[in-house]
């Protein structure tokens, strides 16, 4: 279970970051930069991130050399970087990372784009897995409210932050809030088609951990009949 869970971050994280690397590879001038980018998608994808991280590593470096510190491009680095770390465990590496990113993010787009929810979720994830909830709960009901009102309640975006808020609830033993999350991501995927069948069986899955927890054992085995 703890399994699943470590791929479904990293697969929220993957695609979320891929969204953004598209926009970047319209922009990004340098040939270098852009197969870099390639690059490190590939072996994102084939699971080899310790040999993307050097690669990641130099386009960082590559778009702070032309485009500065505080340039979009740049932040888009610092948060593709900072999901490699983090998969790897160097999370101390990847929160600074993150934080950048948001500050640059925030002072380009202002503080209610999609892309800052985009990096919340990413800091809150985080802080989850290293048992800062508060911290964690209260980003992701920034960009849950960030998302809901620039993309509307229905955007399949809104099942994976309830997703993240369900994980804290259940991790705190607050079984009742993680139910109702989680029945609230499961009502999102319906309502979007177009969701990741990836967050379906998350939500299903979370839903019946909480179930166990609780001894509810009819409930938790309507949910695999």
């Amino acid at each position: 279970m703890a399994m699943l869970r470590m791929r479904f971050a990293a697969a929220v994280a993957f695609v979320t970051c891929i969204l953004w690397l598209a926009s970047a590879a319209a922009t990004l001038a340098t040939d270098d930069a852009h197969a870099l980018n390639v690059n490190i998608s590939l072996l994102y994808q084939s699971g080899k991130y310790a040999e993307a991280i050097p690669l990641a590593e130099r386009a960082l470096a590559l778009s702070r050399e032309r485009y500065g510190l505080d340039h979009l491009e740049t932040a888009r680095g610092m948060r593709w970087l900072a999901i490699l770390y983090q998969v790897q465990g160097r999370d101390a590496e990847a929160e600074p990372l993150y934080k950048a990113a948001l500050h640059i993010t925030e002072k380009a787009l202002g503080p209610d784009h999609p892309d800052v929810a985009t990096l919340l979720q990413s800091l809150a994830s985080l802080y989850r897995i290293r048992g800062l909830y508060s911290q964690a709960e209260a980003l992701y009901k920034r960009a849950l409210a960030i998302k809901a009102t620039e993309l509307g309640p229905d955007h399949p975006d809104i099942g994976t932050l309830l997703i993240g808020l369900a994980r804290i609830s259940e991790d705190q033993r607050r079984y009742t809030e993680a139910e109702a999350l989680y029945k609230r991501a499961l009502a999102n995927w319906e309502r979007a088609p177009e969701s990741d069948n990836q967050d379906l069986g998350q939500a299903l899955i979370g839903l019946a951990d909480v179930y166990r927890a609780q001894r509810r054992y009819a409930a938790r085995a309507g949910i695999s009949s």
